[in-house]
């Protein structure tokens, strides 16, 4: 059957069409808009057996195949560029994803940590602290059991020395020779007239001062001694010598 070249500007017996050109994109996707041609095959062949011979009915044929070859090729272009951009916007919007969980994973890890460090910080913190009270409460107790043995070591030491006196007196009769030794010793500038002890004491005193005046007085605790001089008398008994010594460790441990 001969075909017939259809000529610009003999648009008779043939129905316009338009095309829509594809969309904007949308995150990588091309949206495409697709519309098949207008031209529809009874209008164009009811019309032609109207007023066209056999001949032109074989071109109006011929066209109908041309319109349908371009429209499959333009579903073929709409079908591809459909798929490239579907493709094209997977990789964007994976990488996208990617990126952005990146960012969300990350603020939420590093949340999560600080939280968790301030947890732990606080509970170190309040451990630290009660370890610091009980070694506070410690030194305070141990402050508080020097500062009694600091006023009860002179009453504990004056105890001992009481008690070794005590039986020194009993079953040592030299104790007293000593005390008059030691308050000679003192008065060594000074004219002793009497030597004033106990009854007990008078005997051993007179053995070893035998040059000097000695007096027996009951008032007087064996081993205990007063001296009586030309101005006046000096107590060296025991008792005042432990006062003494009592006041010299006062002093010393800054007790008053």
């Amino acid at each position: 059957m001969p075909r017939k070249i259809v000529k610009r500007g003999d648009t008779k017996g043939f129905s316009s069409f338009a095309f829509k050109t594809f969309s904007s994109v949308d995150r990588g996707i091309s949206v495409f808009s697709y519309k098949p041609f207008e031209i529809k095959k009874e209008e164009i062949l009811e019309e032609k057996k109207e007023e066209a011979p056999e001949e032109e009915r074989e071109e109006i044929s011929t066209l109908t195949v041309l319109q349908q070859e371009y429209e499959e090729k333009l579903k073929e272009e709409y079908e591809r560029g459909l798929k490239d951009g579907l493709e094209k916007g997977f990789i964007t919007g994976k990488e996208e994803g990617l990126a952005e969980g990146y960012q969300k994973g990350y603020a939420e890890a590093e949340q999560k940590l600080n939280k968790d460090y301030q947890a732990r910080k606080e509970d170190y913190l309040k451990l630290l602290q009660n370890e610091l009270s009980g070694i506070q409460s410690y030194i305070n107790r141990l402050h508080s059991f020097l500062d009694e043995i600091d006023r009860e070591l002179p009453m504990v030491v004056l105890n001992l020395i009481n008690g070794i006196v005590g039986v020194e007196r009993k079953i040592n009769d030299r104790l007293v020779i000593n005390i008059v030794k030691k308050a000679f010793s003192k008065l060594k500038d000074i004219e002793i007239t009497d030597i004033i002890v106990n009854p007990k004491d008078v005997e051993i005193v007179q053995e070893y001062f035998s040059g000097y005046n000695v007096i027996g007085d009951g008032g007087i605790l064996q081993g205990s001694v007063k001296i009586k001089t030309k101005i006046g008398e000096a107590d060296f008994s025991i008792e005042s010598i432990l006062n003494d010594l009592t006041k010299n460790i006062y002093e010393e441990l800054g007790i008053n």
